[in-house]
């Protein structure tokens, strides 16, 4: 999967999966300390979420059926 922009400047986070997402994709974004401030479930090879978190690194988590990836995201 692929995250961009990274770094998050206009609010507007995008997420392209290259598999089957027929099986469902979890989307999971993490604070630092491990709270999850926002989920999506992705059911489409792309994905547009709306970010609206403070300024800071987060941990983006993208995980399904055998399949999990997690990314350092920047919002700024």
């Amino acid at each position: 999967a692929s995250v961009y922009p990274n770094p998050v400047v206009d609010g507007l986070l995008n997420i392209s999966f290259n598999g089957d997402v027929d099986a469902g994709i979890e989307v999971g974004v993490y604070d630092l300390a491990g709270n999850l401030v926002l989920r999506q479930g992705m059911h489409t090879t792309t994905l547009q979420v709306p970010i609206d978190l403070d300024p800071g690194y987060y941990v983006v988590k993208i995980s399904g059926s055998g399949f999990s990836q997690v990314e350092r995201l920047l919002v700024r």
